[in-house]
């Protein structure tokens, strides 16, 4: 304990601040009037007795922060502004006070004003616990919703029914002359047409057959067009029908003709009477007097030619009966026969153009002779560019002309 020239007693601490401090900082302290002026962290294992202060009422600190109690705390100071409240709502009254609000009828919603007393008892709104009913006290049990009264709606109204349930059910069968709903497109009802104003007629004294496709002669008139069907199969400009399309007259194509095989036989495009056939299953184009069960009966010269008789009378000759081909004549005498200059090219110019004696493969029966042209390195890292003369998996090669005049026998490279 110690205690100042001033007066002041200190209890736990060497510098009281008060006339009696307690703890190492004062933390309890009682100045000259005899109040405590400070307490820290006050512990009781008893009852602590204000004087003062009114038996089971809220206490809260007024103005100069004493403690003071009431049974009324405003509602500035976190209260209800109310003494007693009976059963009902709560609402702000516009005062410093909060209203119970007790009255209404069992079942309806109550309304907010903006007068008071702010909240009015009833409501159009009436919630039986089972349906929901605006202006009316006994909802269908049937609905969710029972209106009684008009109702408008500025946005759609949505049905998330499914297909096979009507989304409306109308029981009156007055006419509505202001209909524009989007189920009908959004057209009002005054444009919708109750009879025909231009009804679609035949043609003059004209009569529609049997099988014959309409079509339009006019804006308002209809006749037979060239296109018959018997049900199965369809004709242009005929009724003779022999296959699943037949025409009558010339074609003329814009774009491709595409034939698939969908059940046998192959698909087989034939042009003329015992003509040209395309057999796109099997990648062949030939000339035959029929085609019967897969196979050809008959066969013919097929002439691939660029320019029309007598000028060229075929430019690719595929000849009948020898199997020769012939390229610029009429009557190939060989295998392969050509009337002029043959050119062998390569488009990348990288070299490896061959023409080959026999097949080029190792074997008895391949790789006889071959005569082809190599570019510099071709055959090895010093080769020269030139034509050679060679035989396939044997010799590499035997003779070499070089783009630079040069004749190597036997070898490939030049030795300065």
């Amino acid at each position: 304990m110690r205690i100042l020239s001033g007066g002041n007693v200190g209890i736990g601490t060497t510098n009281p601040l008060s006339l009696l401090s307690v703890g190492s900082s004062s933390q309890f302290q009682i100045n000259s009037s005899g109040q405590i002026y400070q307490a820290a962290g006050i512990n009781s294992s008893g009852t602590i007795n204000f004087s003062g202060l009114t038996a089971s009422k809220v206490v809260f600190t007024d103005g100069s922060k004493n403690l003071t109690s009431t049974g009324t705390v405003p509602v500035a100071n976190g209260g209800t502004g109310a003494a007693t409240f009976t059963a009902g709502i709560l609402y702000g009254s516009g005062t410093n006070a909060v209203t119970s609000f007790a009255t209404g009828t069992a079942n309806y919603l109550p309304r907010w004003s903006s007068t008071t007393p702010y909240l009015t008892s009833t409501s159009l709104i009436y919630d039986n616990g089972t349906s929901i009913g605006i202006g009316t006290s006994s909802p269908s049990a049937s609905y969710k919703l029972d209106i009684s009264g008009a109702v408008r709606a500025t946005q759609q109204i949505t049905s998330t029914l499914a297909t096979g349930t009507s989304p409306f059910a109308v029981t009156s069968t007055t006419v509505n002359t202001n209909l524009n709903a989007d189920m009908l497109d959004g057209y009002h009802a005054t444009s919708f047409q109750t009879a025909l104003t231009n009804p679609v007629t035949v043609s003059g004294a004209a009569s529609l057959s049997s099988g014959y496709i309409p079509q339009a002669s006019g804006s308002t008139t209809i006749i037979n067009s060239p296109i018959y069907t018997n049900g199965t199969n369809v004709g242009i400009g005929t009724t003779n029908l022999t296959s699943a399309l037949t025409v009558a007259q010339n074609i003329s194509v814009g774009g491709k003709i595409i034939t698939e095989r969908i059940t046998s036989p192959d698909s087989i495009v034939h042009i003329g009477d015992s003509s040209i056939y395309i057999d796109g299953q099997n990648h062949k184009i030939y000339t035959a007097t029929g085609y019967y069960n897969g196979y050809v009966t008959g066969s013919h010269t097929l002439y691939i030619q660029s320019l029309p008789a007598p000028n060229r009378m075929g430019n690719l000759i595929l000849a009948q009966g020898n199997n020769y081909v012939g390229i610029g004549l009429t009557t190939p005498q060989q295998k392969l026969e050509v009337e002029g200059s043959i050119s062998i090219y390569n488009p990348t110019r990288d070299g490896n153009i061959s023409l080959f004696f026999g097949r080029e493969y190792s074997g008895t029966d391949y790789g006889k002779w071959g005569i082809q042209y190599v570019t510099s390195g071709g055959i090895a890292t010093n080769s020269l560019a030139g034509l050679n003369f060679w035989t396939p998996y044997a010799a590499n090669n035997i003779l070499l002309l070089t783009d630079i005049g040069n004749v190597l026998i036997g070898k490939y490279s030049q030795v300065a």
